[in-house]
């Protein structure tokens, strides 16, 4: 990105929220800091504590998202999980 990002000064954060699924997913700054991009010349203040939203995403059990894949006209090529399968990448097709 061309930009003297300090990754270490970055720690990433998400919440669960167990009844609807939905997964949250932040930067937060650990510091007061000054980002510049060279090859625009823009450059971003981050105050210390300041989250930045990057994502939400739902999670869904097996059978539901074999509903949804059916429901849209693709089946289940294969669901990917972590170790304790508390996440899943699905892989759709087109029927």
């Amino acid at each position: 990105m061309d930009a003297d990002f300090d990754l270490g000064a970055f720690e990433h954060y998400t919440s669960y929220d167990p009844q609807s699924g939905v997964v949250s997913s932040y930067l937060v700054s650990l510091k007061n800091q000054l980002v510049r991009f060279e090859s625009t010349g823009n450059e971003f203040i981050f105050g210390k504590w300041e989250a930045v939203f990057m994502e939400r995403s739902r999670k869904f059990d097996p059978d539901t998202i074999e509903y949804l894949a059916g429901k849209y006209g693709f089946r289940v090529l294969e669901n990917f999980t972590d170790n304790k399968k508390w996440f899943t990448d699905s892989l759709w097709i087109k029927k």
